[in-house]
């Protein structure tokens, strides 16, 4: 890994997730959609810079992904963790900055969903210093770093040592901090992503529509794991799909499931024990293969199809 990316960071986010619970995971929001700095590149580590007049760093974490979503979304994936106590002050929040930014915050809009990963926020006395390239008169919406520059490399390592002096390190025991292993600290960081982050993680990387039928409408979209949570322990995208409520119960049961070469099939035993069926029989019929991600990184595992398709499918 050679960058990494800060943020101007809300104080009233900031503080009010400082004194919250240990948090999985935490939406960055942004108020219009999109990432000011462009594609962000996933396991970054990721800087929380307070705004004037603090201009310290107040703490940091690492990326997970960028998504966009609606406000409702967002709070149903991620609650408090989007660093307020309700959603109604959320929303306030949130157009605050678009009554500055946008023509238009009144109607149905989106926001960006910065996800980050296993944060640690530190005690204003522990607040580090940002370097002085880091933008101190708040002019600039974000900034990518480069990870290699001596100045860069050591808020990292500030980063990261305090982390571990405070107990909140989010990484496994014992990793070294070298100047050379920025690659191998970020892997051993303990991935906790939780079930709403999840499903508003599908509902970006598949378009808002579910994967069998393209139903758009986001209260039926389910976030379906591959190979049962209980099972495997992940919410990594490889292992999920988003589908409509109903496909997705009868994915779990077996009744349906999605080949490894992301062909629909139903089992023949939804009309042999209920003698119904019919539609879902006709649908894998005109489908075929499934809505696929843009992004091949986020298809979904061949050997977790192959184990459905195995293992759970009622052929």
């Amino acid at each position: 890994m050679k960058k990494g990316y800060w943020y101007p960071t809300d104080q009233n986010w900031f503080e009010f997730l400082s004194g919250a619970d240990d948090c999985a995971e935490v939406n960055y929001w942004q108020p219009n959609g999109w990432s000011s700095i462009g594609r962000l590149e996933r396991g970054a580590p990721f800087f929380f810079k307070l705004k004037a007049p603090h201009n310290h760093i107040g703490g940091f974490g690492f990326l997970d992904r960028h998504a966009e979503a609606t406000a409702q979304t967002a709070w149903e994936a991620f609650g408090p963790a989007n660093g307020a106590a309700d959603f109604d002050t959320m929303v306030r929040r949130i157009e605050k900055y678009r009554r500055i930014r946008a023509h238009d915050p009144s109607g149905p809009y989106r926001i960006g969903c910065i996800m980050v990963q296993v944060p640690v926020f530190f005690p204003r006395e522990s607040w580090i210093p940002a370097p002085s390239s880091w933008d101190p008169h708040g002019r600039i919406k974000g900034m990518q770093v480069d990870l290699q520059n001596e100045e860069n490399d050591w808020v990292l390592r500030q980063c990261l040592a305090l982390a571990r002096r405070l107990e909140r390190t989010p990484l496994r025991p014992r990793v070294p901090i070298a100047a050379d292993g920025t690659d191998a600290v970020l892997r051993a960081i303990i991935p906790r992503k939780g079930q709403g982050p999840f499903r508003m993680a599908l509902l970006d990387a598949y378009g808002q529509a579910c994967a069998v039928t393209e139903e758009h409408s986001e209260p039926v979209l389910d976030a379906a794991h591959i190979r049962p949570y209980a099972e495997d322990r992940t919410y990594e995208l490889s292992n999920g799909l988003l589908l409509r409520t109903d496909i997705h119960r009868l994915f779990e049961k077996g009744f349906v499931t999605v080949t490894p070469d992301h062909r629909f099939l139903v089992s023949p035993r939804l009309k042999a024990l209920w003698d119904n069926g019919r539609t879902y029989y006709e649908l894998a019929t005109r489908v075929g293969r499934i809505r696929l991600p843009k992004d091949e990184a986020d298809w979904p595992d061949r050997e977790a199809l192959e184990w459905h398709s195995s293992q759970r499918f009622l052929a």
